[in-house]
């Protein structure tokens, strides 16, 4: 499947995989050193120099702790461009976002309605997921919000993906950032 999308994509087209569930929700980084080795695999052989970066989505239940971290941080190949979305507030501190900075993983930006909403510029990638707020999947981003996540992160090296797309809002916020931006 992912030669397919190599093949098919534009040659200066990238792609960001998001790790599957298995991984992330079920066995939350737990005895699935193998598991992350192949999908790492799996990843840079089917979509070679287009495989830009590789997303770790943890369930909202994933609390921090200190060992949690270690734990992340132990199992990820770092020869990767890795990007760490959170759903719980507890990853929100200088800890975490100094162990990342230390091994050049990305703490990923997120629009969500039980989250903070700060756009990290200062990790290795711009990397930000908008899923809509208030409503989970469904609410557009106005203009304003647009521009304002336009002039914060400047776009110079980063990834922005609309995940508002259980209605329309998720394609027109993303032709409407593309149209301000281009």
């Amino acid at each position: 499947m992912l030669t397919n999308w190599y093949n098919k994509a534009p040659e200066n087209f990238l792609f960001s995989v998001k790790a599957p569930k298995e991984i992330t929700h079920i066995k939350q980084f737990l005895d699935c050193e193998n598991l992350i080795s192949d999908f790492y695999n799996v990843c840079e052989m089917g979509l070679k120099e287009k495989l830009a970066c590789v997303l770790f989505q943890f369930p909202p239940s994933y609390y921090f702790t200190a060992e949690r971290l270690q734990h992340i941080i132990s199992n990820l190949n770092l020869e990767f461009k890795n990007v760490v979305e959170f759903r719980h507030k507890s990853w929100w501190i200088p800890e975490v976002w100094d162990a990342f900075r230390q091994n050049q993983i990305t703490f990923c930006s997120v629009s969500h309605p039980q989250l903070p909403q700060t756009i990290f510029t200062d990790f290795p990638l711009v990397y930000i997921r908008l899923h809509g707020v208030p409503k989970m999947f469904y609410s557009s981003y106005p203009l304003q919000e647009l521009l304002h996540i336009r002039d914060e992160t400047h776009l110079e090296s980063g990834f922005i993906y609309f995940n508002n797309t259980a209605s329309e809002a998720g394609i027109l916020n993303a032709l409407e950032l593309q149209r301000i931006v281009v």
